[in-house]
């Protein structure tokens, strides 16, 4: 009894300490939970129900670009009555509500930072089970997406506030770009027209990698899968061999997946698949994603690829390591920043006052 007391006298004294500390320092909260992870609240007769089962499978849809199935999301599911203590701090939540009273359509609704700092909020809200069901299946993509963007966002915000300066270094003095990627990735090798960064000597026992590498521009063909997959290997081959065996990377053709998207305005080419060690006697292979632009000052492609290795799970590594290639900065991009701003010039009417 007395050490039930002492827990329960000991949790609340941290708990008024910290909101004392709060309101001192005016500091703010930080979310909790691990990156990826979503905190369902809902009861059980709608997590049961067709639209519970259709949110199940969204947040476990598989990864994009990986050898084997890996849930999108890790999922915890609490009741609204059991949405107490710290549960609302947590990184990523979804509250689910139906109420025929008070909605007359499904719809998403989400808000930032609602109980802690680096928080990302939704609300599911339907008047039918059965409305909010089809909604969801119908928009499965779009939440996958907003997660996703809102992981991006914080993975970006640590690599811009502590990356590799060696790696962003010789990024612009061979391509004229910045590229940032995680200060623990220190190993590099240089070719032409290409760098590999790696952290293969340390003791991660995954292996983690990221490369830079440029060639000419010849138009839109220069985008076309088949192409991709050829400069690709064009370029692996010459720049990263292995130990005998003539070894070298390859892409593996049929997993490979492209899709059009944007990138600071412009057309970026993003393509995802397997690659393996040709001849080589272990199974060397994993996963990559890789993004192409246009560099438009020096008529050229400019690729930034990530790629790994790994006997675990891989898809939460793969999407961090993939919020580096959005650090790239092509010499036009460097250069609209350091334009200056023209000052404002007052213009003022003259007017002729004399007469004819």
């Amino acid at each position: 009894m007395k050490k039930l007391f002492f827990l329960i006298l000991t949790t609340l004294m941290f708990t008024s300490c910290e909101a004392i500390f709060e309101a001192a320092t005016g500091a703010e909260r930080a979310s909790i939970g691990n990156a990826y992870e979503v905190l369902v609240v809902c009861d059980d007769n709608i997590w049961d129900s067709e639209l519970g089962v259709a949110l199940q499978k969204t947040l476990r849809s598989g990864i994009p670009g990986l050898p084997q199935h890996e849930d999108a999301f890790k999922v915890t599911r609490v009741s609204n009555d059991d949405f107490t203590g710290v549960k609302p701090r947590f990184r990523n939540i979804i509250h689910v509500k139906v109420d025929n009273n008070t909605y007359t359509a499904p719809a998403f609704r989400y808000k930032k930072n609602v109980d802690a700092t680096s928080q990302l909020v939704m609300t599911i809200q339907a008047p039918s089970i059965e409305s909010g069901a089809e909604y969801v299946t119908e928009n499965m993509q779009t939440i996958i997406d907003f997660l996703n963007d809102g992981e991006k966002e914080r993975r970006l915000k640590i690599i811009k506030e502590s990356y590799n300066s060696n790696a962003n270094n010789l990024a612009e003095e061979m391509f004229g770009c910045s590229f940032k990627i995680p200060m623990d990735i220190q190993g590099s090798k240089r070719g032409k027209d290409f760098v590999w960064f790696s952290d293969m000597n340390s003791t991660n026992p995954d292996i983690l990698n990221f490369a830079i590498y440029s060639y000419p521009y010849e138009g839109p063909e220069s985008f076309n899968k088949e192409n991709f997959i050829h400069m690709r290997d064009s370029m692996m081959r010459a720049n990263i061999q292995g130990g005998g065996n003539n070894e070298y990377v390859e892409t593996a053709p049929g997993s490979v997946t492209v899709e059009d998207s944007e990138y600071h305005e412009r057309y970026m080419q993003v393509a995802r698949g397997l690659w393996y060690m040709k001849n080589s006697l272990e199974p060397w292979g994993g996963p990559f994603v890789s993004h192409s632009v246009v560099d438009e000052i020096n008529q050229r492609v400019i690729v930034v690829e990530a790629f790994m290795f790994s006997s675990k799970r891989m898809g939460d590594t793969m999407r961090q390591l993939e919020a580096s290639l959005y650090t790239l900065e092509l010499p036009y991009d460097k250069y609209i920043k350091t334009v200056p701003v023209p000052e404002a010039v007052e213009i003022i009417e003259k007017t002729d006052t004399t007469s004819n």
